[in-house]
């Protein structure tokens, strides 16, 4: 049974909602927008109900938000590549390199940015720029087994089986490793 004190806890809850303007589809998106309008010049504001747009769907309102986090702080990589993983979402692979590319330039030790972009040149069929981009990300960060898969699809994309199958190889003994280092009743610590 609901009672009249918790009616009127959920009309405050709703009132607030309406009155802040904030989207009550979603309450990463309210959190965001509210920090938004207290915080107007604030870009990490932007950045975070971008990232919440992402999470629905919404890839349009999420590089607006972008776009608008950039022209605060255009020096912020991280912007850059969620706006680049936005494009990628909506098959805008260009323009999803082009701001790969400027996340890059203003950091170049994350094997996250290379590996995304090798991702939307590969979507572009061209698997030599995807492979460099792999090679770098696995340069950077050998242990991760995401990039060896991304860069097996790509070789396997251009016949090269080989070269696939050693990257699968590579892939699965560091997924052993993995699962080995997380077995149950392991006391090795």
């Amino acid at each position: 049974m609901i009672t009249a004190r918790r009616w009127n806890v959920v009309a405050l809850l709703i009132a607030a909602a309406i009155c802040c303007g904030c989207d009550s589809e979603d309450p990463a998106v309210a959190r965001a927008t509210a920090m938004i309008k207290r915080y107007p010049e604030k870009p990490s504001a932007y950045n975070r109900r971008g990232v919440a747009y992402e999470e629905l769907g919404r890839f349009q309102e999420a590089i607006a938000d972008y776009d608008r986090a950039i022209e605060i702080q255009p020096d912020a990589p991280n912007y850059y590549f969620n706006r680049a993983n936005a494009w990628s979402s909506l098959k805008q692979f260009k323009k999803a390199i082009a701001d790969y590319n400027r996340a890059i330039r203003l950091v170049q030790d994350d094997p996250d940015y290379f590996n995304n972009r090798g991702f939307a040149y590969a979507a572009l069929g061209d698997f030599d720029q995807a492979i460099e981009n792999y090679n770098a990300a696995i340069w950077l960060k050998p242990g991760d087994p995401d990039y060896y898969f991304s860069r097996a699809k790509a070789y396997e994309k251009q016949g090269d089986m080989k070269r696939a199958e050693a990257d699968r190889a590579t892939e699965k003994k560091i997924m052993k490793a993995f699962a080995d280092d997380a077995a149950p009743g392991d006391t090795s610590e």
